[in-house]
């Protein structure tokens, strides 16, 4: 009966995170990102040019490839600790992608599109879970829905923001 709730908790967990990324698999119910087809984190960086992807919305504020390439590096560390890896991880080296030009916002939209998927499918084929994979892996989740809301930020500031 364990193993049941589990593997449903992990489904909860790819649904939650297909939603943050892919946006609303139906935009009639969502959990927590709007009822646009494109409110996901794909289609939110899909609607930037390269220079307003390298721009920053503020003084020491990080631009939308900044948050793209950081998340993509902390879903290849996610993805290896999953396979029972203990990668050596650099956090600073995550954000040093600050700008890019048409081939490397392209690229690293890539990244981030496979990165996703290998984790995805790494999350789906593990077979053993114990508290500490478990509360793993809804960390992946909320770390990205943080994400996406600093990209929705980014991409329509509040009315109020002095910056835009």
């Amino acid at each position: 009966m364990q193993e049941l709730q589990i593997m449903t908790g992990i489904g909860a967990v790819l649904e939650l995170l297909a939603e943050a990324f892919e946006g609303p698999g139906d935009p009639r119910s969502t959990w927590f990102v709007s009822n646009a087809p494109d409110s996901g984190t794909f289609g939110t960086l899909a609607a930037l040019t390269p220079q307003e992807a390298s721009r920053a919305p503020g003084p020491g504020r990080r631009s939308a490839a900044a948050h793209t390439s950081h998340l993509a590096f902390s879903l290849r560390v996610s993805a290896a600790q999953l396979r029972g890896e203990q990668p050596k991880v650099n956090w600073a080296e995550s954000w040093a992608v600050s700008s890019v030009d048409e081939r490397g916002w392209a690229g690293l939209r890539a990244s981030l599109r496979s990165d996703y998927d290998a984790a995805r499918a790494q999350l789906a084929a593990r077979t053993e879970w114990d508290a500490e994979a478990l509360a793993a892996a809804m960390a992946i989740v909320a770390h990205c829905a943080y994400h996406l809301g600093a990209l929705r930020q980014i991409v329509q500031p509040p009315a109020h923001d002095p910056h835009r």
